[in-house]
């Protein structure tokens, strides 16, 4: 199943689960929790703050990958970025910055192999954000509001 498929399908639509594929077009559900809402607004609050640029940042930014379609949690692209993928349904290259939240159902190990073909695809940064308010990246770490 591509990705065109997985959205216009009526069996997906409104159902409580984050949706991607795999390498072999099966579509995998995570499910969806409040406090990964907030932790995704929160790091979003903290990309506007460092780049004073709201319309950039996306929640649930779709990228197709090498390991199938992944969605960012939160991601931020520049204008460039934005003008030369402003059709794209589900992104060919990553934005500059995607950060995913490590949840409970995704072990940090299922983040880094997530995380390892967004860059491979991109060749760009990509970081983790723990339930402890801790983000970090290949190249540094920082902090934001815990939203709890």
């Amino acid at each position: 199943m591509n990705w065109e498929q997985v959205c216009a399908s009526p069996h997906l639509q409104d159902l409580p689960f984050k949706i991607e594929t795999n390498r072999y077009g099966q579509v995998v559900m995570s499910p969806a929790t409040n406090w990964h809402g907030r932790y995704q607004s929160s790091i979003s609050v903290l990309m506007y703050e460092l780049t004073g640029v709201r319309e950039h940042i996306f929640i649930e930014c779709v990228i197709d990958t090498s390991e199938g379609t992944k969605v960012a949690d939160v991601a931020w692209g520049s204008l460039e970025f934005l003008a030369a993928h402003k059709h794209e349904g589900s992104y060919s290259k990553a934005p500059e910055i995607c950060v995913e939240v490590i949840s409970p159902p995704n072990s940090e190990a299922e983040m880094e192999r997530s995380g390892d073909s967004t860059l491979s695809r991109a060749r760009r940064k990509c970081g983790f954000a723990t339930m402890q308010g801790r983000c970090s990246s290949l190249r540094q770490q920082v902090n934001f509001r815990n939203p709890n």
